[in-house]
């Protein structure tokens, strides 16, 4: 069983969505202006504008902050949530729609897709239903963020038509049917996170390295198959989160190349072989193999990691001993290796960790030794022998 997180965990984790979540507003900001902006052109908007945004308004099926009283003008783009921009020198067109956080009910009519010279949809975080629009229209979009909603039905195929979207954010809906072919076409995209979606099938692309300006993948919580392609041409991502799939096979090698990943979390899956080389990541803080089938020993190498502050090998099938490297790292808050066949003591060295609040080598009947304490926590260590003498074999070795 996996250990309970800790507050230090869910502090970082946190943080680390936080600052992600900054970034992406930074790039999109060409196109991401405030709830109530202006209209950025004069004029009346096309008649096709209108009558989409009308039609909105009319599927709207609940509205418990009173949103839809700031859409009482004959102008929808008075409206608030609605940007438009200069069209023609009499006419302008909705650019930008954003309706985020406002428990709106309902679902997008079938004339949504109408609206052609959207650039940035922000839906997230209300009960929106039924099935996402046809993106194929939308040539210049850059921006859908449509997470935490009940959307229902398949990713449209022609997402992978946009070239020029930086991000697409469906995750926690309910979505299903086969991971889309053509996302490799989106060689804009920023951030793709279609995490949450249980229903969504197949295997990821083993082109993706395609996506050279990618610096968030999240497609964790899926049921994805398959093996985890190579990535290490992608030097701009910052975090991948496949956990909760059914990948299997053995993992790729995270090159030195890779110089921005934050966060690597390929836990829970069915993932085979040796831990995956990860010692020249300057700037790792999270990684996350959890609950897979690793076999082998613990890299000493991972003590190299100078960013490191979660490491979590729980629940594998890892042996030998704890390299003492590990009580090198300046920056662990918190080590997972319960659910294991490590034998060996707790490294002395461990006391040294400066940071180092929650450890945890429970079940792992072979560990032995002395206790060690650690400055900010403790070492947890039920199912095993800590605390007891290793017995020695005539040969030296410990005998158990």
């Amino acid at each position: 069983m996996d250990p309970p997180m800790s507050s230090t965990v869910r502090a970082f984790m946190g943080g680390l969505v936080r600052k992600a979540v900054l970034s992406l507003v930074v790039v999109l900001c060409a196109v991401r202006d405030t709830t109530h902006a202006e209209s950025l052109g004069s004029g009346p908007v096309i008649k096709s504008d209108e009558e989409v945004l009308k039609a909105v308004k009319e599927a709207i099926t609940a509205d418990p902050n009173g949103y839809l009283e700031g859409w009482s003008s004959d102008d929808v783009c008075e409206w608030t949530g609605v940007v438009c921009g200069q069209l023609t020198p009499k006419k302008q067109t909705v650019t930008k729609i954003d309706w985020s956080s406002q428990r709106l009910e309902g679902s997008l009519p079938d004339s949504f897709h109408k609206l052609v010279h959207l650039q940035a949809l922000y839906l997230q975080e209300n009960s929106f239903g039924g099935k996402l629009p046809d993106f194929s229209n939308w040539a210049g979009l850059k921006g859908i963020y449509v997470f935490d909603n009940y959307f229902t039905g398949v990713l449209p195929a022609s997402v992978g038509s946009l070239k020029r979207l930086q991000a697409l954010n469906v995750r926690n809906n309910q979505l299903s049917g086969e991971f889309p072919k053509d996302l490799e076409k989106l060689t804009s995209i920023k951030e793709l996170d279609l995490g949450f979606n249980d229903q969504l099938k197949g295997t990821l692309p083993a082109d993706i390295e395609k996506l050279s300006n990618l610096e968030f993948l999240r497609l964790n919580g899926c049921q994805l198959h398959g093996t985890v392609p190579s990535m290490s041409k992608l030097s701009n991502l910052k975090a991948i989160r496949l956990n909760r799939n059914y990948l299997a096979g053995t993992l790729p090698a995270f090159e030195k190349t890779m110089t921005s990943l934050q966060e690597l979390d390929i836990g829970s899956n069915q993932i085979q072989g040796e831990l995956p080389a990860v010692g020249e990541l300057p700037m790792l803080k999270s990684l996350d193999l959890r609950s897979n089938k690793f076999k082998g020993t613990i890299p000493s190498e991972y003590g190299k990691l100078p960013k490191v502050e979660w490491l979590k090998l729980s629940s594998n099938q890892l042996t030998g001993t704890i390299p003492t490297e590990l009580g090198q790292m300046p920056n662990l808050q918190a080590l997972y290796l319960d659910g294991n066949r490590l034998s060996g003591s707790v490294p002395a060295e461990m006391a040294n960790t400066a940071r180092l609040k929650d450890m945890s080598v429970e079940n792992n009947s072979k560990m032995c030794g002395d206790k060690v304490k650690i400055k900010k926590g403790k070492v947890r260590s039920k199912g095993t022998r800590v605390g007891k003498a290793c017995a020695t074999s005539p040969t030296g070795a410990d005998e158990f």
